[in-house]
């Protein structure tokens, strides 16, 4: 029982350290105090994509076209990179109401991690070990995932200025969206 914790989470915690997830998230709590909103949403994405894979296996990802889908996030990413270029510095996500910072994140991040290799991954240890076992191991590596991008936006807010990672993280965004649509 122990082992079907184990390997899920610490397969997962690995693979999603410096994911396009991971930057996602970690950019979104460089632009607001607001963190919770940012954890809840990530939080509530990953549970239901991984439960809804976990559970149906990996059939489910045999239904999905992975390269749609790669463009569909791709251009998501990208849109998301211009938004952040041409935003004046004083229009931080700051000013967005907790469940509109929610909604963002969540839908970021769901669509950035459906087909993506740890969602494939969560699919496959269901396979092999209990799924419910897998969901709530899968699920505790992403929290632990999601709290450090948290803290890592955080320390960046507080070294850099706004601007500066404003234009950085659009075009860390530009650039992943690029990446899912060209490989």
């Amino acid at each position: 029982m122990l082992q079907e914790f184990i390997i899920p989470f610490s397969t997962i915690l690995i693979a999603e350290l410096g994911d396009k997830s991971f930057l996602a998230v970690t950019f979104l709590a460089s632009k607001t105090k607001k963190r919770w909103p940012i954890f809840a949403g990530a939080l509530s994405a990953y549970f239901l994509l991984n439960g809804l894979t976990v559970f149906a296996g990996s059939a489910l990802v045999n239904y999905i076209d992975i390269d749609l889908l790669k463009l569909f996030s791709g251009v998501i990413f990208i849109l998301f990179g211009l938004k952040t270029l041409l935003t004046k510095e004083n229009e931080e996500l700051g000013n967005l109401k907790s469940v509109g910072l929610f909604r963002s994140t969540f839908g970021l991040i769901l669509i950035s991690e459906i087909g993506d290799k740890t969602n494939i991954t969560a699919g496959l240890f269901a396979t092999q070990y209990s799924p419910i076992i897998v969901l709530i191991s899968v699920t505790c590596a992403l929290a632990l995932i999601t709290i450090l991008a948290i803290q890592i936006g955080r320390w960046i807010t507080k070294k850099f200025n706004h601007e500066l990672i404003a234009n950085i993280g659009g075009v860390v965004f530009i650039i992943i969206g690029l990446i899912l649509i060209l490989l």
